[in-house]
């Protein structure tokens, strides 16, 4: 897409610091910015905050707010809480932080995937902000590593988000589908996270930090956030820097085309689309179980195969084994 499209945009970056030693890699995606984005930075300690203030200052044009946070809620509770005013601030938002994911060696070089295939390049995020400059599309996130684009569930998480989303008269159902931006990195339109900012959470309702890989407020949130989107009027699509087949998309009006045909909307019934499926036939008892296991199973295959095949995405090099 032609990086022209989109000049001057009202955007915030909502980045977590927790290791400042990573500074620099957030310094290389946001200078890939034509226009530097307004910064809001948290931390968790004083020291840290001093650590980052004496880095910003090498980079003159940057306008830097950093505050120092509790350390719970991890990056989702600083975005949603310390800087909620973002939201109300801005037209988009993108949202960084410094992972490490020091308990999983097989995916130690997520974050480098995350920051390129979002804001690896000028043309990279000059198209993805373009991708997001479209009236339809509300959220741009990176396609899900290998490890585990191939392997999302539920899980015990379902009740949880189904409760989080209900808050705010969102419902999901048991054959509701699943995908959510794992590791919450992402661009987006901050009207299409309203919703979720007008719950109003608070940061008790966070778990104390215990070194937690699942199961928590922050990670339920994480899993929700495509179903705000969606609930908020809006799109959303994956990006991708080696995944799958590359589709070119020279227009945007092209991008209606690609939403309609590949991009499945997550609060769409299964259930309705089996009606639709089968009406006219007449199916009893233990045929009409069956019909309906059948097409359930091919709606997961659809999908997973849509996640595989076909992301927008950018063919880079050097980023192995994702």
């Amino acid at each position: 897409l032609d990086g022209n499209i989109v000049l001057r945009l009202s955007i915030a970056a909502i980045i977590h610091v927790f290791y400042p030693e990573l500074m620099p890699e957030i310094a290389e995606c946001i200078n890939n910015f034509a226009y530097c984005p307004e910064l809001f930075i948290s931390t968790d300690s004083i020291e840290k905050a001093e650590q980052i203030k004496l880095f910003c200052s090498k980079y003159p044009d940057w306008v830097v707010d950093i505050r120092v946070v509790e350390n719970r809620g991890r990056d989702i509770a600083p975005m949603i809480i310390n800087f909620q005013e973002v939201f109300a601030n801005y037209e988009y938002v993108l949202h960084l932080h410094t992972k490490k994911t020091i308990h999983n060696s097989a995916v130690a070089n997520w974050r480098k995937y995350l920051f390129y295939t979002l804001c690896g390049t000028k043309d990279i995020v000059a198209t993805n902000l373009a991708l997001l400059s479209h009236e339809k599309v509300g959220f741009l996130f990176a396609q899900n590593i290998n490890v585990y684009r191939h392997n999302l569930s539920w899980g015990t998480r379902f009740n949880n988000v189904k409760r989080l989303l209900a808050r705010s008269n969102i419902h999901i159902f048991n054959d509701t589908l699943l995908e959510f931006p794992t590791s919450t990195m992402f661009f987006a339109k901050t009207s299409a996270l309203t919703k979720l900012i007008q719950q109003n959470i608070q940061i008790t309702d966070f778990e104390p930090e215990n070194s937690q890989i699942t199961g928590t407020l922050a990670h339920d949130i994480e899993t929700s956030l495509l179903y705000f989107v969606e609930a908020s009027g809006y799109r959303w699509i994956k990006v991708s820097s080696n995944h799958g087949n590359i589709l070119k998309i020279n227009q945007l009006n092209q991008l209606d085309i690609y939403l309609e045909r590949f991009v499945p909307r997550l609060l769409v019934r299964r259930l309705e689309e089996y009606k639709l499926c089968t009406s006219g036939v007449k199916n009893h008892g233990i045929v009409d179980y069956f019909v309906r296991k059948v097409f359930n199973a091919w709606q997961k295959l659809l999908f997973r195969c849509w996640r595989i095949n076909m992301p927008i995405n950018f063919r880079v090099k050097n980023i192995d084994e994702l």
